[in-house]
């Protein structure tokens, strides 16, 4: 019998599938290859080596409906600066006002330096990974859409176009056999390896500061040997109005571009880095960037929206301009408008603006649209337009991390100085840890932070409750709050605090915040053993709508103080416990910290080392903000927590130290006790028939 051979052993069906297979090979080939680039490779050489030279012929020739109007002198020092950074390196802050086109030109800028291959690997960092995955994805449509720009640079972007924005077609995209390498990601894109292409291999990337991603960055080429480190950052707006706010969030930022950005190229190389920055608060991260005594590494520039304002005489006619401006019906007529119109030579006298053709349709004038801006809002457009933060926060006290660190008594700790009565202490729980605060204070409130701690101790300078252990691990939280307290009173209680005149005094009063866990917190009230030392307490926001606590009516039991009061617990089952007006007695703190050093009623820290404060400050100055509102005639501070939270553990427990001391009798020279309303006895009449 003849053998059959393995060919003929297939069955009709195998055969159609291997055919299929070896069908969908080639299609799959036919799609994944590239090359040859079409003709001609390039149609306007001479346009493409003008736009190589410079970045404002770049942008002026492929991105004719995104910068249409006329450039100003600050657009032309800004694009020389992005050419000089890019070219010979170099540190740069820029701040430009609001809406002046900065995040355009750094996409601009970052397409450039890649395309004309200036530089390998460009970094766009933002202020968060969210805002700069935007950026890329900006700068993804443009390498997608732009038919001049594609035209132009075909070697560098044909593979690209290629993808058709399909991520997956990158793994087996080819060009005359080979692997392009190339990547779409939704953060990153590396650019086709291809012969004679500028680009070829270059990355462009989105980072957000804070993100963990920032060290370590790298991209290995082709060659599997070389290695690209980043080598251009151009950073768009690393800060916002919640972050801008907080000097901790402002330090934090500018020790991330000092260390983490600036040393992504590596030990050998240097880092050229542009910052387009607007100044929002006093001391924020811009405005420190562009101060070269405190940055000097750092060349800043700052731009405005006028440099220079009409004189004496038109500023007369833009306050009658003002008047109908804030009559919403005139606004809305136009009359504003018509009344610039009639006297538009007078009021622009003496007036000199950054940019003549940035209005809006409805104004006739760069001028008159930065007075529009400047009537709406003034500490807006000065933060926004001008470059130039409105110092403080209107009439209220804005207190600085550094500043109360360094409000230092050169005093020993745990040391009590001669004058003071009273040392007072505050509790605050929580599950993690316990906060504690111990003050010494005179009559008049002069008080002396002496010391102060956690439980357990953390044994380091700077840390925060969310990184913190457990205080007892293998117990319930009732327990672990419990035992807590009860160590922490116990070492107060039988501490004794040696005055410098020699005597010695006890702890006066120990407060503790039942706000979380109040039934432990009132349980180990009844169980301790202290007597009228320890005192639970309990905070109530009262706001401007609110009765203040000095119009409360006293009751039988109760005792109502400065802001705080005592309830009658008669027929209850709760301790003797202190209600206290938190947004109240977080201002008179504000105002004892902020007081000079040696006046009455200031508050001062142990030590000569503000950086022993450091911790202690960002509770008291960066985790809380003030909102001022007024109501039933009378105006308030309202105190609340930052979005992102931050720990004010050391705030609340010095506003519990300082409610303590008042319950003692502490009082500064202008404070009165309020005297209690007393509940008038009706007097029974008789009348004569």
């Amino acid at each position: 019998m003849k053998r059959r051979t393995k060919k003929q052993a297939k069955t009709a069906g195998q055969r159609h599938r291997e055919a299929a297979s070896r069908s969908a090979a080639k299609a799959s080939a036919a799609v994944q290859e590239i090359g040859p680039l079409p003709k001609p490779e390039c149609t306007d050489r001479k346009r493409r080596r003008a736009a190589e030279k410079s970045l404002q012929v770049f942008l002026e020739t492929y991105f004719p409906d995104l910068f249409f109007l006329p450039w100003s002198d600050d657009h032309l020092q800004t694009i020389v600066a992005l050419e000089r950074a890019a070219t010979h390196g170099g540190l740069l802050a820029l701040a430009m006002p609001r809406g002046g086109g900065k995040s355009s030109l750094c996409r601009g800028a970052a397409l450039w330096c890649v395309l004309t291959g200036r530089r390998r690997y460009v970094c766009l960092i933002a202020g968060t990974a969210t805002r700069a995955e935007e950026l890329v994805k900006a700068l993804k449509i443009t390498l997608r859409t732009n038919q001049r720009l594609y035209v132009d640079f075909k070697r560098e972007l044909h593979a690209i176009r290629a993808l058709d924005g399909e991520p997956r077609r990158c793994r087996g995209q080819r060009y005359r056999g080979k692997p392009t390498y190339v990547e779409w990601g939704a953060s990153h894109v590396v650019f086709p390896t291809i012969p004679g292409s500028k680009a070829s291999g270059s990355v462009i990337s989105g980072i957000g500061l804070t993100g963990s991603e920032i060290r370590g960055r790298s991209h290995t080429l082709a060659d599997g040997q070389t290695v690209l480190r980043p080598d251009f950052c151009l950073i768009d707006d690393p800060q916002n109005r919640e972050t801008a706010a907080s000097p901790t969030e402002n330090r934090k930022r500018l020790q991330l571009l000092n260390g983490d950005v600036l040393g992504m190229a590596g030990p050998t190389a240097t880092m050229a880095a542009v910052a387009t920055v607007t100044v929002i608060y006093p001391d924020d991260l811009a405005d420190r960037l562009l101060n070269r005594e405190r940055s000097p590494q750092w060349s800043g520039e700052r731009f405005r929206m006028v440099y220079q304002w009409p004189d004496a005489d038109a500023m007369e006619l833009w306050r009658q301009y003002g008047d109908i401006w804030q009559d919403k019906h005139c606004r809305e007529a136009g009359e504003h408008t018509e009344f610039y119109r009639q006297h538009h030579e007078a009021m622009d006298r003496g007036a000199v603006v950054a940019w003549p053709e940035r209005h809006e349709a409805s104004e006739i004038s760069a001028l008159q649209c930065a007075m529009n801006k400047k009537l709406a809002d003034p500490e807006m457009f000065a933060a926004e337009y001008q470059n130039e933060p409105l110092e403080g926060d209107g009439d209220m006290l804005v207190l600085r991390t550094d500043q109360v660190a360094a409000k230092v008594n050169h005093q020993p700790r745990l040391a009590v100085p001669t004058d003071c009565e009273h040392v007072t202490a505050f509790i605050d729980c929580h599950q993690k840890l316990l906060y504690w605060l111990a003050v010494a204070w005179e009559s008049n409130f002069t008080g002396y932070v002496i010391d102060r701690g956690t439980v357990p101790d953390q044994r380091r300078r700077h840390f925060t409750m969310a990184g913190a252990p457990r205080p007892f691990p293998g117990r319930d939280v009732e327990a672990e709050v419990y035992g807590g307290l009860k160590g922490i009173v116990w070492e107060l209680a039988q501490r004794k605090w040696w005055r410098d005149d020699g005597a010695m005094l006890r702890i006066s009063r120990i407060g503790i915040d039942s706000g979380w866990q109040k039934a432990t917190v009132y349980r180990y009230a009844k169980q301790q053993l202290y007597g009228n030392l320890v005192w639970p307490s309990k905070g109530v926001g009262i706001t401007a709508g609110n009765r203040p606590m000095s119009e409360y009516r006293r009751k039988p039991g109760e005792t109502i103080g400065d802001n705080w009061y005592v309830p009658s617990v008669r027929g209850t089952r709760e301790p003797r416990h202190v209600v206290i007006d938190t947004n109240h007695w977080k201002s008179f703190c504000y105002q004892l910290l902020a007081a000079p050093m040696g006046s009455r009623g200031c508050l001062s820290l142990w030590g000569s080392e503000p950086a022993l404060h450091r911790l202690f400050a960002e509770h008291i100055c960066d985790s809380e903000y003030r909102v001022q509102t007024e109501g039933r005639g009378r105006k308030v501070e309202e105190w609340k927590q930052r979005a992102s939270r931050p720990d004010n553990h050391w705030l609340d427990c010095l506003v519990g130290c300082a409610v303590t001391a008042s319950m003692l009798g502490c009082r500064l020279a202008d404070t009165t006790q309020p005297a209690a309303t007393k509940r008038r006895r009706k007097r029974r009449v008789q009348y004569l028939d």
